[in-house]
């Protein structure tokens, strides 16, 4: 009987693969910890940078108070009420009794140019995708933290009724939830490379 000759690879060709294996987990953590570091310096300049005199977002429980959800600009601290209805006169963070109807208006939000439909009682936005960072000394630090869990960049929305419980909310993908009795809807719609929030009231 012939006997078959069995191919085996040589020593060294086993030693290299090895080798490029190890090179390859060495540089899976060199890169683990380049991304860690930057995590923690943009975290170091969230908190160490010095608190502003006016917190943007807050006031440091003096600022503004609004009814509907608003638009925060994290990069300049820009805060814009996404408004459908009229204020009360008096208490302007209330609805007036008195609604005036038929109304399609431009408004100035944020940094973006939002439109308010009293008729569908809505107010839509289209937001860039792309946006600066948040830039931490227009806001006091209990606020870094509530927006850090939400966004580190672009927009958030803050319902801004009650100053003793602020609630933020991420503007991202696709999503859908309810702010302070109004509907929200975040998506990407078109070829517009826009970020689509539509704030929709139930009064």
């Amino acid at each position: 009987m012939e006997k078959r000759s069995e191919t085996r690879s040589p020593v060294w060709i086993k030693h290299a693969t090895l080798f490029i294996l190890f090179l390859l987990f060495l540089y899976g953590f060199w890169l683990r910890g380049i991304a860690a570091e930057r995590e923690a310096a943009v975290w170091r300049r969230i908190f160490l940078t010095p608190e502003p005199d006016l917190c943007a977002l807050c006031g440091y429980g003096g600022g503004p108070r609004y009814h509907a959800p608003c638009l925060v600009n994290l990069s300049t601290g820009e805060v814009g009420e996404m408004r459908i209805y009229d204020p009360d006169p008096v208490r302007i963070w209330e609805v007036s009794e008195v609604q005036q109807s038929g109304t399609f208006s431009l408004l100035r939000c944020a940094g973006v140019t939002a439109v308010r439909d009293t008729d569908a009682h809505t107010c839509t936005a289209g937001l860039p995708r792309r946006a600066d960072g948040l830039a931490p000394e227009h806001f006091c630090r209990n606020c870094r933290a509530r927006i850090a869990e939400a966004s580190h960049r672009g927009f958030i929305l803050a319902d801004l009724y009650d100053l003793a419980d602020i609630q933020v909310y991420a503007l991202s993908g696709e999503a859908s939830y309810s702010v302070h009795g109004y509907d929200v809807s975040v998506s990407r719609r078109g070829g517009d490379r826009l970020l689509h929030v539509e704030i929709t009231g139930g009064l």
